[in-house]
């Protein structure tokens, strides 16, 4: 009875802390180069995009979050467009949110092979940010 317990238990901890690759869906907020943010909202309306969280292992020690998107890569472009027109031009940074965190996830545009926006880099699970831009 007790192994049937902890073997549940054990299995549930995997499936809450398995991060590694997830489909999912990302509210988008504004961000600027001093990590300041704004929600990216129309109408009153929390924005949504479609796709799925990597965490990218940048060598055996460091990792940060990465929303690759569904759709095109011009979704990018029109949310940054979304992001300038609604808190102007400094917020230049559409970002996913990692929900339940305090972690900064990025867009990775594919097509040029980078990231944008500010990051959250990890380290043996103790976060210390940075911004690229």
């Amino acid at each position: 009875m007790k192994l049937n317990f902890f073997l549940k238990f054990f299995l549930f901890l995997i499936l809450i802390f398995n991060k590694n690759i997830f489909a999912d869906e990302a509210y988008v907020f504004c961000s600027d180069k001093d990590r300041n943010w704004e929600w990216l909202k129309i109408n009153d309306e929390y924005i949504k995009v479609s796709g799925f969280w990597l965490e990218e292992h940048l060598n055996e020690n460091f990792s940060i979050f990465i929303f690759k998107l569904e759709n095109s890569e011009s979704e990018i472009q029109n949310l940054q467009k979304k992001c300038i027109n609604n808190f102007g031009e400094q917020f230049i940074y559409p970002q996913p949110s990692i929900t339940f965190s305090h972690k900064w996830g990025v867009f990775y545009l594919e097509s040029e092979k980078k990231i944008i926006g500010n990051f959250s880099l990890s380290l043996y699970y103790f976060p210390f940010t940075r911004s690229r831009y």
